[in-house]
């Protein structure tokens, strides 16, 4: 959490813990500074920020650190106006969660998707050149494919 100058106010353990630093080093000095981060990334901070206080709302945004680079990371991160009696914004916290394995399992699922449609497609042809009916469901029993036979015997609409 940090106030307006972007001074921190309070850092969680886990925050200690990736940018390798002392609760007591940090407090009351500048966010600004973050050797870790790039300076881009510090600009696009302090926009998000300023629109916080302004908006006096949530925001949730996924951003991506360092792209193209072996050290590249993905991050959900909210940022959330905190206020004082009066209904003031005094500060603005943050709360960042490394998703980098969620993102490349979810593109790892992707590709297998797309290598699944395209084997699919190559089998296609042989599949509708079948005279009898033909066709196959997934586990949860959901229609996968169909041959040509199955769609005229009964009246499918095949989805091309």
């Amino acid at each position: 959490m940090a106030d307006f100058d972007r001074n921190f106010l309070l850092i969680n353990q886990a925050y200690a813990e990736f940018a390798e630093v002392e609760e007591k080093d940090v407090i009351g000095t500048s966010s600004l500074g973050n050797s870790w981060l790039p300076k881009e990334i510090i600009a696009k901070n302090l926009s998000k920020v300023r629109e916080v206080i302004e908006n006096k709302e949530v925001i949730v945004r996924e951003r991506m650190i360092n792209p193209g680079r072996s050290d590249e990371s993905y991050w959900d991160v909210t940022k959330f106006p905190v206020f004082n009696d009066q209904g003031d914004v005094v500060a603005v916290g943050g709360i960042g969660m490394d998703i980098t394995e969620q993102k490349k399992v979810e593109q790892s699922v992707r590709l297998s998707d797309k290598a699944a449609e395209l084997e699919r497609g190559k089998l296609q042809p042989s599949i509708d050149s079948l005279q009898e009916c033909f066709a196959y469901f997934n586990q949860d029993k959901k229609l996968v494919n169909f041959n040509k036979s199955s769609a005229d015997r009964y009246s499918y609409l095949k989805e091309n």
